[in-house]
């Protein structure tokens, strides 16, 4: 069993320990380390508690241990003034098929190579049985810390529960899991979702629509869906059950927009359906740019002109939504930094593993374009 001091894992305060005295030099390269059972006795634990301390920092390349001979100080003083040399960091995103994901990978890139880790690249593609078998395997191979672009399920990932269990440090980026305790990096989704209908009220627009698939496990559209009703509440804005439509069936992501034929019809069929319902609406929030983007084309279809007759605005301004006609208006993720800030919590995360459990919110931005106009109907 585990043992906890002040609600830490007590092979951790072990761990920090020892690790500072070497950072520090009190305990110099070659140096004999104290027998397992000193170390317990020191701390008031058992000698599992310590081996389990000892291991972690074997893992570092900061001990040595010889049978017979004991534990000590490791020589190289390469290992001692890097811990980080070879020590790899495994990234689990759903896929590479788009920039979104590929700026995130740069942006952790960019931090973790500045400190000599070496990074691996998995892909789940968005498969929970494959995210899965990635991480157990990475727990296997006793790398040192994770970064997941977790995938899109009904369900956790039992996996995930394992990363808790053995301490293995691990940074969810762009969303988390609620009801774990998991660190993570992503967009102030609720601040997005209440600036970009504040912009609309703003333009004199009363009534809004929003569009988006089911949340399943994603914070980040839950998020986005409680900014909207957020800024509906404090702007004083009537809310029409007809205007929402948070069930919309759609298999792309943003990491995977290929779709079949039938695949497009069937939402667009959907979009018409919701439309032909919502006629008074004079805006509309789509929770992701693709959805944006088959609006703007069965509004065309219908008739109504995007940007002019019906505002539009998505989320995320992904590559494609500068080109649309009108142009899409989209809050913007910022995947660069989300990548960066990810690296340096789980950096903090090795370093520290006692570090409480942190969720990082990077600001939203609204990048107005064509789609959006003031409000030409009275309200």
């Amino acid at each position: 069993m585990t043992e906890y001091m002040n609600g830490s894992p007590q092979y951790l305060k072990i761990y920090d320990d020892i690790r500072k005295k070497i950072k520090d030099g009190r305990l110099a390269p070659g140096m004999k380390l104290s027998t397992e059972q000193e170390i317990a006795t020191q701390f008031g634990v058992s000698r599992p508690t310590v081996r389990q301390a000892l291991l972690e920092l074997e893992r570092e390349g900061l001990l040595e241990r010889y049978r017979g001979k004991g534990t000590f100080i490791t020589n190289s003083e390469q290992k001692s003034s890097d811990p980080h040399a070879n020590v790899t960091i495994g990234i689990i995103v759903p896929r590479l098929a788009d920039i979104f994901i590929g700026k995130i990978i740069t942006g952790v890139q960019e931090v973790l190579e500045k400190k000599g880790y070496t990074i691996s690249v998995h892909l789940t593609n968005d498969n929970i049985e494959k995210e899965q078998e990635i991480i157990e395997s990475l727990i296997e191979r006793q790398v040192e810390g994770l970064i997941i672009h977790p995938t899109a399920a009904s369900m956790y990932n039992p996996a995930i529960f394992k990363l808790i269990e053995k301490h293995i440090p691990f940074v969810m980026t762009g969303r988390y899991y609620k009801y774990a305790p998991c660190n993570s990096v992503e967009m102030d989704n609720r601040k997005g979702a209440y600036e970009a209908v504040q912009y609309l009220y703003e333009k004199g627009h009363r009534k809004i629509g929003l569009v988006s698939k089911p949340s399943l496990t994603k914070t980040s559209i839950e998020h986005r869906i409680e900014g909207f009703f957020q800024a509906c509440r404090d702007l004083d804005i009537p809310v029409h059950l007809k205007n929402i439509f948070l069930d919309l069936v759609d298999t792309r992501s943003l990491y995977w927009a290929e779709q079949t034929t039938e695949e497009k019809t069937f939402v667009h069929n959907q979009i018409h359906e919701y439309l032909a319902a919502a006629k008074d609406v004079t805006a509309i929030i789509a929770l992701n740019d693709l959805i944006a983007a088959d609006l703007i084309h069965v509004l065309e279809e219908l008739g109504r002109k995007p940007g002019v007759d019906i505002s539009v605005i998505g989320f995320d301004n992904v590559n494609f939504a500068n080109q649309l006609k009108p142009p899409l208006a989209s809050v913007e993720t910022p995947t660069f930094e989300l990548g960066r800030k990810a690296a340096e919590l789980l950096i903090q995360l090795i370093s520290d593993r006692s570090h409480p459990v942190e969720h990082i919110l990077l600001p939203s931005k609204l990048v107005v374009r064509g789609s959006i106009s003031e409000c030409s109907t009275l309200q």
